[in-house]
């Protein structure tokens, strides 16, 4: 389900939320959770946050999705952390030390 709206907090910003409930892609593994990403007409600045949980067809953890991060594709920055993990690969954006300390304070 995907719910787009403006941000009660400031009109001027839109929230954009996509909830999965059992979605499967196209490898078979399924995901629950949600992303949301706020940002301005603009979209320079894109603050994205994820909770999403990937399991296989029998339920078991597979991998997840976590992210609480502002991205400037301009200025080449993210704040915050990005990480990804699947079947023990993980993946960290900016690093795992600076996004275990994001994830500390958050």
């Amino acid at each position: 389900m995907v719910i787009e709206g403006a941000d009660p907090n400031d009109p001027t910003r839109t929230i954009r939320t996509v909830t999965y409930h059992g979605y499967v892609n196209e490898d078979g593994l399924i995901l629950n959770g949600t992303e949301s990403a706020d940002y301005d007409a603009s979209q320079v600045v894109v603050h994205d946050v994820a909770a999403i949980t990937v399991t296989d067809a029998e339920g078991k953890k597979r991998g997840s999705l976590t992210a609480n991060a502002t991205v400037n594709p301009f200025q080449l920055s993210l704040t915050g952390f990005i990480t990804s993990e699947l079947d023990g690969d993980v993946q960290t954006l900016p690093d795992l030390e600076d996004a275990q300390e994001a994830q500390q304070s958050a």
